[in-house]
């Protein structure tokens, strides 16, 4: 029985990488990713030093209420639909009582926001001056239209400070 093991584990294995893959298997998750080391010189809140990748990160500071993120209009990203959109951010947290939002909104073609989904972060969750991710997802079934908009950021309503890096947006199909 020991002689047969491997050939019957080759055969299954030949016989399931030839099954076709699930129907939708060929559209595309759109993914962007800023890590904000092409920033560093052009906007001052992105700093050299201690970042989760690389060497550079974007500080948020008590005037910084709502920060870069994505916004995009769906036809400038695809023309077929998304059934969600996924954010992912890493967040150094240096000091205790730090609460802002991670954010997903979806805007019609009026200009009015139809959508948002939420993700409060808190340092006494997160801990304090390391990086962690923070994670949100959003559905976006039944929502695609070309001429809609998808924003993501940090909303940073009580302006405390703290460092961002690799921000990623990904549009799931």
């Amino acid at each position: 029985m020991k002689s047969l093991s491997f050939p019957i584990a080759m055969l299954l294995a030949i016989i399931l990488s030839s099954c076709p893959g699930h129907p939708d298997s060929k559209r595309e998750t759109h993914r962007y990713l800023n890590d904000f080391e092409g920033l560093y010189g052009v906007f001052p809140q992105v700093i050299r030093g201690f970042s989760h990748s690389g060497r550079f990160f974007y500080q948020v500071n008590g005037q910084t209420e709502y920060t870069p993120g994505f916004t995009q209009f769906f036809a400038d990203i695809s023309n077929q639909s998304f059934a969600a959109v996924e954010a992912k951010v890493f967040l150094y947290l240096p000091e205790k009582d730090i609460e802002a939002f991670l954010q997903i909104q979806l805007w019609d073609e009026q200009g009015k926001m139809m959508a948002m989904a939420s993700e409060p972060f808190h340092s006494r969750s997160l801990g304090l001056s390391q990086w962690k991710p923070v994670t949100l997802r959003m559905s976006l079934l039944g929502s695609f239209n070309p001429k809609r908009q998808i924003r993501v950021f940090i909303h940073n309503p009580y302006g405390k400070s703290f460092r961002m890096d690799d921000f990623q947006v990904r549009l799931l199909p």
